[in-house]
């Protein structure tokens, strides 16, 4: 049995206090669809964290461009925008658990977390929380925020082994003109872009820019705004209750009729018909928002 060594970590930096102590919020999960996909998008109050259980995907978060595999711990801090997609030969399977007041100290919010001999034990607890949500038996809540605690201070004493500053050194794909574009269309993504105005941004012409930037992130800046777009309407359609009108001018489209298009094409439902879907299996055992 693994004992989580407290002095492992400094007494002075102890993660946890009574006034902000980490709280379970859900539990996400996909199971080897290869079409799987969550566009660029971030979430505003929980921090996620997930098992890959098996298969592989790509992930794409800040200057960081790396694919995750079975054993994989993948951080995501609340706020920071990242994209993962299912690699369609090797199905992601992976669970996932959200959770409030808790952030990890790292550089871009995001880490790649190896396991290692630890999987089993982090897999069988991850597990645990997703049956207890299924069967909603008495006192689940308290079974899910015990094991997600226990969770968190695994996985940081795995970061404190494994002396990472930032295991995403190993994966980085820098290049600062390429990261000046990503920065720029995540703050402007909702504006209309030609190539033209691109060129007209950067001073380079649109051959060389694309170039510079799919080697950066792994997408043209085309598909990368519209990922960027389909990510946030993704977000608003399951955490707000926007009309499908004003999601689609919030995120760029001023033609409804286009961006239905658009969001079945990447999504493989039209957007009523997504948030309904995901509403209706949310009211399950999955995300609690």
């Amino acid at each position: 049995m693994f004992k989580f060594n407290c002095t492992a970590i400094d007494n002075s930096e102890f993660p946890f206090t009574l006034d902000h102590y980490p709280q379970f919020v859900g539990l996400s999960l996909v199971t080897r669809d290869p079409n799987w996909s969550h566009p660029m998008h971030s979430h505003k109050e929980y921090t996620d964290i997930v098992l890959v259980n098996g298969g592989r995907s790509r992930i794409l978060c800040g200057r960081t461009s790396c694919v995750s595999q079975k054993g994989d711990i993948l951080i995501f801090n609340r706020g920071v925008l990242h994209d993962e997609h299912s690699i369609p030969s090797d199905p992601l399977e992976s669970l996932g658990i959200s959770v409030s007041n808790f952030e990890f100290n790292c550089k871009e919010g995001f880490l790649l977390v190896k396991s290692g001999s630890q999987y089993s034990l982090l897999s069988s607890m991850f597990a645990q929380i997703l049956d207890s949500c299924s069967l909603r038996s008495a006192g689940f809540e308290e079974t899910c925020q015990r094991l997600t605690v226990t969770i968190l201070l695994l996985t940081l004493w795995l970061i404190d082994q494994q002396k990472a500053e930032d295991p995403m050194d190993l994966y980085r794909k820098d290049s600062t003109l390429g990261v000046r574009m990503k920065e720029y269309f995540d703050q402007f993504y909702y504006q209309k872009f030609t190539l033209k105005d691109i060129e007209d941004t950067f001073h380079f012409n649109s051959y060389y820019l694309s170039h510079v930037f799919k080697q950066a992130t792994g997408f043209s800046p085309m598909q990368y705004i519209i990922n960027r777009r389909v990510g946030e309407a993704q977000n608003l359609l399951l955490t707000t209750d926007m009309s499908i009108v004003d999601i689609a001018r919030h995120v760029g489209y001023t033609n409804i009729n286009h961006f239905y298009s658009v969001f079945k094409k990447y999504k493989g439902m039209p957007p009523k018909a997504f948030r309904e879907y995901y509403k209706r299996e949310s009211s399950n055992y999955l995300r609690k928002n």
